[in-house]
């Protein structure tokens, strides 16, 4: 697969706003960010007339970004929707679905990503070290996310994106981290080196145990999990 395509895919939902697009996919990113930085709060409600006043567009583009979210169970609610609050099963469901679906996107990643599309990786990687280093929480979540999303995309399988993306946004509003976990990033760059280094080595069992490893440390800083 061209890298380019894969830059496509993976810019898709969670892009930079600086890719040229509608108002209302721009609102929708906006909110998605929030959603996987967690700047949007378990239980907080997603008033129309606040968002669209704070992102300084109308009320149409925030409630279509609001009701693709509730379509796709990340956002709860009838007359005003509100991220939910995950329960320890549902978080531990997370989880293990994660495992399961991200290992085999690594496997598909090994299968059909050509070297360049893999190397791609390592520029949120580097973004990664760089919000590590500067104890950039927000920067750290989002560069995170689009790590892990980005090895979705290379396995090139829509099906299994659609099922995965969703699952970073319900994540998001769950991290709670300590004064000291903020303070300690940088402890989740090796790991995240090893799934970069055995990417790029075509080892898929180095992979996914450093993928496994990834998922089952950052349960621990998730609420009531």
């Amino acid at each position: 697969m061209p890298d380019k395509t894969v830059a496509a895919m993976v810019n898709d939902q969670f892009a930079s706003l600086d890719t040229p697009a509608l108002l209302q996919e721009q609102v929708y990113r906006q909110i998605t960010e929030k959603l996987i930085t967690g700047e949007l709060r378990p239980g907080e409600p997603l008033v129309i007339r606040k968002l669209s006043e704070a992102m300084g567009t109308s009320p149409m583009p925030v409630r279509d970004a609001l009701q693709r979210l509730a379509a796709l169970g990340v956002l709860v609610g009838k007359r005003t929707l509100c991220v939910p609050h995950l329960s320890t099963r549902e978080l531990a469901d997370i989880r293990d679905i994660r495992l399961t679906l991200e290992g085999l996107a690594l496997v598909r990643a090994v299968q059909y990503a050509d070297d360049a599309s893999i190397a791609g990786l390592g520029v949120h990687f580097r973004k990664m070290e760089k919000a590590a280093r500067q104890n950039n929480l927000h920067h750290f979540l989002r560069a995170n996310a689009y790590f892990h999303l980005h090895i979705v995309h290379l396995a090139a399988s829509p099906v299994l994106t659609g099922i995965i993306e969703p699952l970073w946004l319900r994540l998001g509003p769950a991290i709670k981290l300590t004064s000291q976990e903020l303070q300690q990033l940088h402890l989740t760059l090796p790991v995240h080196r090893k799934i970069l280094d055995a990417l790029i080595a075509r080892d898929l069992a180095a992979a996914q145990q450093a993928l496994a490893e990834d998922i089952l440390d950052s349960f621990g800083s998730l609420v009531d999990l």
